[in-house]
């Protein structure tokens, strides 16, 4: 699926001290027409991360 494929490519673009802080929560945002042709689309999948030392704070944040 395309949604995986672009999770994926994401995660590996991301920096070293950047952290996912939940991999299995993502959007996807769909900004054209049904009807759009498929070079002209643009979709975009997003996560929500933290830099290295705000991720262990956020993540205790989120578990309570």
């Amino acid at each position: 699926e395309e949604v995986a494929r672009q999770r994926a490519k994401l995660r590996e673009a991301l920096p070293e001290d950047v952290t996912v802080l939940n991999a299995e929560e993502y959007s996807v945002l769909q900004y054209n027409a049904p009807y759009t042709i498929p070079f002209r689309r643009r979709n975009e999948v997003a996560v929500v991360v933290a830099v290295d030392g705000a991720a262990s704070e956020e993540a205790a944040a989120l578990a309570e």
